[in-house]
């Protein structure tokens, strides 16, 4: 028996911009609108097949990658944040979306993705044997097949980021001040909530970043060192910080999140031996310092 021609997953390889990344998985979302009326009536139960037509190409994807300092480097410019100085981004009140082609080879033939944009991100970690991990959502202009040539151009292989290599993990107390917390998880997540455009076209004419939205959330041990982030969130009017820091031998990543609204939610028992624990939400916001804007997210890298 002669074996089938198949392409499995190790086959595959991604660029962004110039650079070739390792990823986990890519959730490939793209389609072809399919424009009908389904409430046309021809005196048949069945749709005629000449009253269904194409409408607009969406392509778009889900990327999942275990990130390095180096892959932060590359890709938290292209997040939709604005650079404050060095390697230093801030979520601006103008902030406008940066377009990057995107490369899958997927073993049969290489797909190009040209202008994509970011709609939203997320990195989370949590105790265990994963890695701190990325999800970047993306959408694209057009899709091409330009052939089977694949001209990789590696990052440099940097040390991923064990959730023990938690350097800073502080949030609020009573009195506003950051104070460490022993936390087993963290999120980290922010939706451009993009506004994308078809102008007459089948392919994307224009996309704006909208009224964006960012979640950090955490878990923490429910005690009477740190029974405040029930307390506090639930009789306070005021926002709450948040700092988390990852830090390898090879670099690192501040994520400072200084005026979040507190989402209160009560601990609650489980009837097992476990852990009472209070579930952490905040909602990013901006607020200002006399006339000083402040950024509700800043990411800074080392």
């Amino acid at each position: 028996m002669t074996l089938e021609a198949i392409t499995v997953g190790r086959e595959a390889r991604m660029m962004i911009g110039a650079d070739t990344y390792c990823f986990a998985r890519i959730d490939n979302k793209s389609t072809r609108e399919v424009v009908k009326n389904p409430d046309t009536i021809c005196g048949d139960i069945d749709m005629p097949q000449f009253r269904v037509r194409k409408g607009r190409k969406i392509i778009r994807a889900t990327i999942h990658l275990d990130p390095t300092p180096a892959q932060l480097i590359a890709l938290v410019p292209w997040l939709g944040m604005t650079n404050i100085s060095g390697t230093i981004y801030a979520m601006g009140a103008t902030d406008v979306l940066t377009e990057k082609d995107v490369k899958f080879d997927f073993g049969a033939e290489q797909t190009n993705w040209s202008n994509c944009i970011v709609l939203g991100y997320a990195i989370r970690g949590s105790k265990g044997g994963r890695p701190v991990s990325m999800q970047i959502n993306i959408e694209a202009e057009d899709e091409t097949f330009p052939g089977t040539s694949f001209t990789a151009s590696p990052l440099t292989v940097n040390k991923i980021f064990s959730f023990t290599d938690i350097a800073t993990r502080q949030i609020d107390n009573a009195a506003g001040t950051l104070t460490d917390r022993p936390i087993d998880r963290f999120l980290v997540q922010v939706d451009n909530r993009v506004v994308s455009e078809w102008n007459s076209s089948v392919t994307r004419t224009g996309a704006k970043i909208g009224d964006r939205q960012g979640v950090f959330a955490t878990s923490v041990p429910y005690t009477s060192t740190h029974k405040d982030l029930y307390t506090t969130p639930r009789d306070s009017e005021g926002p709450m910080e948040a700092k988390l820091k990852l830090t390898n031998s090879d670099g690192s990543i501040e994520i400072f999140m200084p005026g979040c609204v507190p989402i209160t939610e009560g601990p609650s028992v489980l009837g097992k031996p476990d852990q009472i624990r209070t579930p952490v939400t905040f909602e990013m916001g901006r607020y200002f310092s006399g006339a000083t804007r402040i950024s509700p997210l800043t990411i800074t890298l080392t």
